[in-house]
């Protein structure tokens, strides 16, 4: 679904926001690979082959957040309090052994709740779309004729600010 939706959006990504997702996962590349115990000098040798490797991944994923975060404001979700105490959760049974109240205490300290709740959000976003496509039982058509009707509009909405 998601691919689908890149494929036919005519978004343009900021190559901002595809530098952020391609950090992100070099960091993560990296820091598994030192856990493994290759060689700093190693890593640092790979790290233009794996950045080639690892862009077309951050491109999808900073795509994939702007057409989310698009569809989400245009058909104003709100994600239930339910979900976002399921996430806070989640991060306690990771990492503070099921300690909620630690949780919710580190969350506000660090200011994190905007990244719980827009990541829930994303998820609520997609999670809706697959619900909507599921029950109205939509020919493939139609729903490219409805994420062009929203790109569209968004494109509008974009020339008439500027």
């Amino acid at each position: 679904l998601v691919s689908l939706l890149i494929k036919k959006s005519k978004i343009k990504v900021p190559p901002s926001l595809v530098n952020v997702e391609l950090q992100a996962f070099l960091k993560n590349e990296i820091a598994a690979l030192e856990q493994m115990g290759v060689p700093k000098e190693q890593i640092q040798a790979q790290i233009q082959s794996l950045t080639q490797k690892l862009y077309p991944l951050a491109y999808k994923t900073a795509a994939t957040k702007l057409i989310l975060d698009y569809i989400a404001e245009k058909e104003k979700l709100e994600v239930p309090n339910e979900i976002i105490e399921n996430e806070i959760k989640k991060i306690a049974d990771a990492v503070l052994n099921g300690n909620i109240q630690l949780a919710k205490q580190v969350i506000e300290e660090r200011n994190l709740m905007p990244l719980i709740y827009q990541d829930a959000l994303r998820q609520y976003t997609l999670d809706k779309l697959k619900e909507w496509s599921e029950i109205e039982e939509v020919d493939e058509e139609e729903f490219h004729k409805y994420v062009n009707s929203l790109i569209e509009e968004g494109q509008k909405e974009n020339k008439e600010e500027a």
